[in-house]
């Protein structure tokens, strides 16, 4: 009789566990809805992710430290917390940098929850992550050629925004993500070369989106995704295929050139880059003010900088007589560098430099030790976090909101892709 209750509870229990690792597997995915919309809407979703890691904390306690995933996420984030800490001690904004770094915290929440709910829906997160781009390009080129996208946001022709409207994110979102959809594509295209051409609107919708920085990061993602195959899958391209993409690029490059406001930023572009240092400073938003303050705010306090969040305030103690930007009427002080190893270095000093090297290397380590199946699944995901933090990135703020949580759902997926091999061998019942 004992014997045939226990079995009888089996489809039971396991029926529970399926259904609690489908529900966590949702409210991890909560943020890609989210995404796009106002702050109040993806502020909303990450304090929803962080309080059920708080739940998620309180259920287990110590023993959640026994799955890896989770150790992992917590040692990442110590290695940017810590200095942000350090840094808020003796900072030049001592309220905003310690409660920067206080606030902080809901992202090791949240990060410790996404990891975990991920190691066991890896798979359907990447069919999210696509499927959601795939919304997202939709609606752009809807926007692009009708006017205005599905919810009624204009286009006038400047800076394609589709469901990020009014802010200029698409071009990052997207471009963090690509290594995800060219894996999707990879995939789709063992049936079917012709799945490659899904790669095509993407492109299009990243270039009018008129962001030069998510030019480059699109083109950095690329170049991983094809090193990463030829290195580690042994791939070289046939020369039909080299062709192919030659015919399909070059196609691309004289439609886009049809567009008014691409072909001005482009030519504006490549002007700059041979034309006077004045013209140069014009096209990059008049960023290199900004950057030389930065590096002097890094320079004098060079070991734990001058306090995250803090560049606004510091900013005209460490600007030059003629700086650009306090040339104005009232002073436009910029709220951050604008360059994410500057904004670490100036304001995070040299241990804010350290953490985020061995952060990296953290990374990178787990997945050298990996066989050459996980490989293959982690490191799309692990190709996500670099471009999100690669170091000569002008995108938004890395310690301000919007990239802090991009960043964070990133690493912490990336981090349960490193160790869905390990589920089930802890034995915590986490």
């Amino acid at each position: 009789m004992e014997r045939s209750d226990a079995a009888g509870m089996a489809p039971a229990v396991e029926l529970k566990v399926r259904a609690a690792s489908t529900w966590a597997g949702t409210i991890a995915l909560l943020y890609l809805l989210a995404l796009p919309g106002p702050p109040l809407l993806y502020n909303g979703s990450v304090l929803c992710i962080a309080a059920a890691g708080l739940a998620l904390v309180a259920a287990y306690r110590r023993g959640l430290l026994s799955h890896p995933a989770v150790r992992d996420v917590l040692a990442v984030f110590a290695c940017f917390w810590i200095p942000m800490v350090l840094a808020s001690l003796d900072a030049h904004d001592a309220n905003r940098s310690a409660g920067s770094s206080a606030l902080y915290l809901r992202f090791a929440l949240m990060g410790v929850f996404v990891a975990w709910a991920l190691t066991s829906a890896l798979s359907r997160a990447r069919l999210a992550v696509v499927l959601f781009c795939a919304l997202w390009i939709v609606d752009a080129l809807v926007q692009a050629l009708a006017g205005s996208n599905m919810f009624g946001f204009p286009y006038t022709g400047g800076q394609l925004m589709g469901l990020f409207y009014p802010k200029l994110q698409l071009g990052v979102v997207l471009s963090v993500f690509t290594p995800l959809v060219l894996d999707y594509l990879a995939q789709r295209a063992r049936t079917h070369r012709a799945w490659w051409l899904a790669l095509v609107p993407m492109a299009v919708v990243i270039a009018l989106t008129l962001h030069r920085n998510s030019w480059l990061m699109f083109a950095l993602a690329c170049g991983l995704y094809a090193t990463y195959w030829m290195v580690e899958r042994r791939w070289r391209p046939r020369l039909g295929d080299s062709l192919v993409t030659v015919v399909v690029v070059a196609g691309l490059c004289g439609m886009l050139a049809q567009h008014d406001y691409l072909a001005q930023r482009v030519g504006t572009s490549v002007a700059a880059v041979f034309g006077a240092p004045q013209t140069l400073d014009a096209q990059l938003g008049q960023r290199p003010d900004i950057w030389r303050t930065a590096a002097a705010m890094a320079a004098a306090n060079w070991m734990n900088g001058i306090g995250p969040r803090g560049f606004r305030s510091a900013y005209g103690d460490y600007a030059e007589p003629d700086d650009y930007w306090l040339s104005h009427e009232p002073p436009k002080v910029p709220a951050h560098p604008h360059q994410l190893m500057l904004e670490v270095a100036s304001e995070t000093g040299a241990i804010g430099v350290i953490g985020y090297v061995l952060a990296l290397g953290l990374l990178w380590r787990r997945y050298r030790v990996l066989d050459p199946s996980a490989r293959a699944r982690a490191a799309p995901w692990l190709m996500c976090i670099v471009i999100a933090i690669f170091p000569l990135n002008i995108h938004k703020a890395f310690y301000g909101f919007f990239m802090a949580s991009l960043v964070w759902w990133v690493l912490a997926a990336g981090i349960a892709a490193l160790h869905v091999h390990d589920v089930g061998k802890t034995g915590d019942g986490c």
